[in-house]
């Protein structure tokens, strides 16, 4: 019997039959640090997309060796190359630039479609109590 849910594994995210989600990126959009970075990231991808005259994209910089790392896979995610420039000695100038390909598409699973992670405070500000008024038994 085959379910619609979605299923987790060590692999990656299981949304849709045959679409697979980066573990990587997976853990960065339930992580509310760096959700909305990796979400703006593929605002971005996805702007560069639809422009049919430009075929080179750069990232902004990124403070941390995490971030550019989550550009380079929201970017592979999308079926484009990633290349990176080096402006600097010291590692501050690098540049991360991106390249359509002709494998360059938009996935079956958009990273926005990710559900957020639930903490536990919220899981509890989400229950419903009904109260139902006593029946007049006498």
């Amino acid at each position: 019997m085959e379910s619609s849910s979605s299923s987790a594994s060590s692999d990656g995210l299981n949304l849709k039959e045959g679409s697979i989600v980066d573990p990587f990126l997976v853990e960065a959009l339930q992580n509310p640090r760096h959700r909305l970075t990796i979400l703006r990231m593929e605002l971005d991808i996805q702007r560069f997309l639809k422009s049919p005259d430009q075929q080179l994209f750069e990232f902004q910089h990124f403070p941390t060796s995490y971030l550019r790392l989550a550009a380079h896979r929201v970017s592979q995610h999308y079926g484009l190359q990633t290349m990176v420039q080096d402006w600097g000695s010291d590692g501050q100038g690098n540049r991360i630039l991106v390249r359509k390909t002709a494998e360059s598409k938009y996935p079956a699973i958009q990273l926005s479609e990710i559900p957020a992670k639930q903490s536990e405070n919220n899981r509890h500000e989400q229950i419903k109590i009904v109260i139902k008024p006593r029946s007049d038994k006498k």
